[in-house]
């Protein structure tokens, strides 16, 4: 032991050891190698793959209790990531769908304000369509009526030049509007429609249209005219005036 090294009872006595005995203390405390070896019966080596194995246990263990708590935690937290990513899905879904029928319902209405609008402009180009044919119908029928009116006063004036023609079946003016080719073609609504129309002669009733229309188709007042048709339609003209005056009678026993 080195002499610079200081022993226990050079030591002032509170500093040394209660429990223990300083006479001893080289014996008791400095290291002695021989004390501590085994017997040679006893001595064995270590196993280094055993001691490799354990601690390769150790280590695995701690690595597999530490890993199953990774995996537990990354478990759950992909458990929450897709529940979410579920909820996500969803809400992407339902806004999808909401937005789809949003837009449906918009079509729907611009389909329906179309369709309204076609209606109405269909409606409108009726509308005008008639009010075209009302004008026609009306300008025809005033120009007929003047027609006819001007037509039997060229016929039944006797200063004028033409009162002395040769007449036949068409040249004369029957009171209808759309003139007829034959006697078949003379009937009592087409004589009813021009004579008892609105659209002249305004200051005259009825009855009184009748009359005058009478006064000039009645067969004895047409004897006059007769005279001066043609031989190869003289027939024809004279019956269709028989028609037009029973269609006059007619329509003055029925009207009020």
């Amino acid at each position: 032991m080195n002499s610079k090294t200081p022993r226990l009872e050079d030591l002032p006595s509170e500093f040394a050891p209660q429990s223990m005995d300083t006479s001893n203390y080289e014996e008791s405390y400095m290291p002695n190698w021989t004390r501590y070896t085994p017997a040679a019966s006893q001595f064995r080596l270590p196993n280094p793959t055993e001691s490799h194995s354990a601690a390769a246990s150790a280590k695995f263990s701690r690595f597999k209790i530490h890993f199953s708590f990774q995996t537990r935690s990354k478990g759950s937290h992909c458990e929450k990531l897709g529940a979410r990513l579920q909820v996500l899905t969803k809400e992407r879904e339902i806004r999808r769908q909401r937005e789809a029928e949003k837009a449906y319902r918009h079509l729907q209405e611009v389909a329906r304000w179309a369709a309204e609008t076609r209606r109405e402009e269909e409606a409108l180009h009726a509308q005008l369509e008639n009010m075209e044919r009302e004008d026609i119908r009306v300008e025809a029928c005033q120009e007929a009526w003047r027609a006819y009116e001007a037509r039997w006063a060229a016929i039944t004036a006797r200063e004028c030049s033409s009162s002395k023609e040769l007449l036949v079946f068409r040249s004369i003016r029957w009171p209808m509007l759309s003139q007829p080719q034959s006697i078949e073609d003379i009937t009592v609504e087409q004589v009813a429609e021009f004579i008892l129309s609105p659209l002249h002669s305004q200051g005259q009733a009825r009855r009184d249209r009748l009359k005058a229309a009478l006064l000039r188709w009645h067969p004895d007042r047409f004897g006059r005219v007769l005279a001066r048709v043609d031989a190869l339609d003289r027939d024809d003209v004279e019956e269709g005036v028989g028609i037009v005056a029973r269609c006059l009678n007619h329509l003055l026993a029925t009207v009020d």
